[in-house]
């Protein structure tokens, strides 16, 4: 298994975890909170090349956003 980027305790309210079959899932899961206003994070403890996108709301609450059929 991969290693995932991960967030510090404490570091938001809410944060879920939703998994897509493959990249083109992904990327329609990611859109449905940032098309409304959420934002992208970017966390320097994430891998180069990561099995996961993270939006973050207005609110700052974050999702992980993970292409299962990733390498």
């Amino acid at each position: 298994m991969r290693p995932r980027c991960g967030s510090t305790a404490g570091s938001e309210r809410v944060h879920l975890d939703l998994y897509a079959d493959d990249a083109a899932a992904q990327a329609a899961e990611v859109e449905r909170p940032v098309a409304p206003g959420a934002g992208r994070v970017d966390w320097d403890r994430c891998p180069p090349e990561p099995d996961l996108v993270v939006p973050a709301d207005t609110e700052g609450n974050r999702l992980h956003v993970i292409d299962e059929s990733f390498g």
